[in-house]
């Protein structure tokens, strides 16, 4: 299977949150959204929330600077997250065949 993979810069940020809970977004994707119960799990959900935002999309949004994000929030962890959109959109497809 061929590979499309995207490089996103993501926030994580448990300020105001309940303590050890993620919320996840990505300032280039607003529709990507998640959050997760530590940071384990919040990085495990960063990928498929990145991507099935994106995997419909012709043009792709440019991804920030990742320096820049980190200067501009000095309180919360800025991680890049890589995902496939060829395997995103397979499970896509597989997963709207079974219902």
């Amino acid at each position: 299977m061929k590979k499309r993979l995207v490089v996103y810069p993501a926030i994580f940020d448990d300020n105001g949150n309940t303590p050890g809970v993620y919320s996840v977004e990505f300032p280039d994707v607003p529709e990507a959204l998640t959050y997760g119960n530590g940071m384990a799990e919040a990085l495990k959900r960063a990928p498929e929330a990145l991507g099935l935002s994106l995997y419909e999309q012709k043009k792709l949004p440019t991804p920030s600077d990742f320096n820049q994000l980190k200067r501009s929030n000095p309180n919360v962890t800025i991680n890049l997250i890589t995902v496939d959109l060829e395997q995103i959109k397979s499970q896509a497809k597989i997963k709207n065949t079974m219902f």
